[in-house]
């Protein structure tokens, strides 16, 4: 018996967070909405390797809304992978890097027929994220799920050649006494999509810090 306090369902949702955590990366490119023309191997096979350990594992909530959120998900991930993907075949090349596509031949034989399962791909993918949400905000309201603790900063403390204290901050940035700098980047948030990464603004801000370090740590090395 676990104890007084703790929600029973806690174990069973640490299971299933242990499967699927939110950062997982075939769940985060899923997040980006990409074309569904073509699916790289190793996003299926990840997700099929979780939906395989999914139902290794005999989990059955306590809470009626948590249990049929998880039904509903796994449902989900089963018709995404399935009756959608296996729909999708190797490329003829055998040089090509391994993926899954719908045959790119029929869009001129049979357009419908692309377009169609195009769609289907398109919509069992947002179903799948949207089920996926879905449960995680209710384990979320049931207090099984650990808030996330932000990681913090850097923060850089130097002395320029006159004497005068300079600070820079920026998160996971160091500075080496060669005079190099290097400036890393959290996970993305596991509710958002994973769209960083595309981002010239952020890109830009990340190249200023870095430039800024090394004027820094030229002035005190100079």
């Amino acid at each position: 018996m676990l104890t007084e306090g703790i929600p029973t369902d806690r174990p069973k949702a640490d299971r299933f967070q242990a499967v699927l955590p939110q950062n997982a990366t075939w769940l985060a490119e899923l997040r980006e909405r990409p074309p569904m023309r073509r699916l790289q191997y190793a996003l299926v096979r990840d997700a099929d390797a979780c939906l395989r350990a999914i139902d290794n594992d005999d989990v059955d909530f306590s809470e009626p809304r948590i249990q049929a959120a998880y039904e509903t998900f796994v449902a989900a991930l089963r018709h995404f992978l399935e009756d959608e993907v296996s729909g999708l075949f190797p490329p003829d090349s055998p040089a090509a890097q391994p993926y899954l596509e719908i045959p790119p031949e029929w869009r001129r034989t049979d357009p419908a027929r692309y377009t169609q399962t195009l769609q289907s791909l398109a919509q069992a993918r947002d179903d799948l994220l949207d089920r996926y949400k879905e449960l995680m905000n209710i384990m979320s309201q049931q207090g099984h799920m650990s808030d996330p603790t932000p990681t913090p900063g850097q923060k850089i403390d130097v002395t320029s050649g006159d004497g005068s204290q300079i600070s820079l901050s920026a998160p996971f940035a160091s500075v080496t006494g060669s005079g190099s700098a290097s400036v890393g980047t959290s996970e993305p948030a596991a509710d958002a999509p994973a769209v960083w990464y595309r981002s010239g603004v952020l890109w830009a801000a990340v190249s200023a810090i870095a430039a800024v370090a090394t004027v820094i740590v030229a002035i005190v090395y100079a």
